[in-house]
């Protein structure tokens, strides 16, 4: 059991992990708890610690061994069970990502930057991370055998896909559920209007398409819109 626990783990940094880095530290959460505009970055702290445990496991040396570590397991033959649980336990990470990932929308209204490149990026993801478990049924019941070479690849694409779609993702307009906090996120840049009462948004359309978005004292300017998405954007 602790062999497979080992492997989960690895699994989860390797897949997991940066795209958790990426989607944390990479756009401003909107919830309904933010008291005031003074508390805009309301989710610094998670930022910085999500840097630091991710240097740590850099610096410490823990991904190379994560890596050696995958490696190792189609490299040398491991039991039958260790694959069929390790498969098992790759989907219900997925299943968990899933359940996470729709819940936070739930909440939330996001209109992305780039919607048809996510669905692509997450098609991928979806894709490879099946071919990998079926990589390792095979293994478990067949013995089969697809070398090295294939089983990089597999771990390469399943690593770099992930962060590739939490980046794009990262290129979005994000309002809390009960409209009361809209941000406009690019990446690098963050920016976050308040609403209330006496301070309504109101919308400004440009002619690249992209919105001014103002509450009366502030105003951010969004990205480039699509048809669909302005239609969208104008039943907040």
């Amino acid at each position: 059991m602790e062999i497979i626990l080992r492997y989960l783990y690895s699994f989860f940094l390797w897949i997991y992990w940066p795209g958790m880095v990426i989607y944390i530290v990479f756009q401003f959460y909107t919830n309904n708890n933010i008291e005031n505009s003074q508390k805009k970055q309301a989710n610094f702290i998670g930022k910085i610690i999500m840097i630091i445990c991710t240097y740590c496991l850099i610096s410490g040396g823990i991904y190379q061994y994560t890596y050696h570590n995958l490696l190792s397991f189609i490299e040398y033959d491991q039991s039958k069970y260790t694959y069929i649980w390790c498969s098992i336990g790759i989907v219900l990470l997925e299943v968990l990502a899933f359940i996470v990932t729709e819940t936070d929308n739930y909440s939330r209204i996001v209109i992305a930057r780039f919607p048809v490149t996510k669905k692509l990026l997450l098609f991928l993801h979806l894709s490879v991370l099946g071919i990998l478990i079926l990589h390792l049924l095979l293994k478990a019941f067949y013995r089969v055998n697809f070398g090295i070479v294939i089983w990089r690849v597999e771990l390469f694409l399943s690593f770099f896909i992930p962060i590739i779609y939490e980046f794009i993702s990262s290129f979005n307009i994000m309002l809390s559920s009960r409209k009361e906090y809209l941000c406009v996120n690019n990446v690098f840049s963050q920016s976050l209007l308040i609403s209330d009462v006496s301070h309504p948004y109101t919308f400004v359309q440009n002619s690249d398409n992209s919105f001014t978005i103002s509450n009366g004292e502030n105003s951010i300017n969004t990205f480039p819109l699509k048809e669909y998405q302005i239609a969208k954007l104008k039943e907040l």
